[in-house]
């Protein structure tokens, strides 16, 4: 079994970050993450929710190495994880999108392509 740390690493790869990038997602520095996968220091309960909630990773494989990476649906991390979303901004605008009813998106998108029918002409 691998250690939190190990996993920590390998959740960071998959999600093709820089433990600068990871750290700064959930309010940790660069140093922090290092020390963690290195298994000099561990993750509180606050770091476990935010990795959890803002990666749509599953609590117990983070913390026991049990079960599946990432939660069943985890929606618009899953897209960000795809899309190789690394810049914290880019992350925040589409989760903040993904997160719209379809009615808020529908305007979003009449918004953006009214602008670029404009623009043809």
């Amino acid at each position: 079994m691998s250690s939190l740390g190990a996993r920590l690493f390998e959740l960071r790869k998959r999600l093709n970050m820089s433990q600068e990038v990871f750290g700064s997602h959930i309010g940790m520095t660069k140093s922090a993450i290092s020390k963690i996968e290195k298994g000099r220091s561990s993750l509180t309960e606050k770091n476990v929710m935010l990795i959890c909630e803002k990666f749509g990773v599953n609590e117990v494989w983070l913390l026991r190495g049990e079960g599946k990476t990432f939660k069943e649906n985890p929606g618009a991390n899953q897209v960000m994880q795809m899309l190789h979303i690394t810049d914290p901004l880019d992350y925040e605008i589409i989760h903040a999108y993904l997160q719209l009813d379809e009615k808020y998106r529908a305007a979003f998108f009449a918004t953006m392509f009214v602008k670029e029918k404009k623009q043809k002409k």
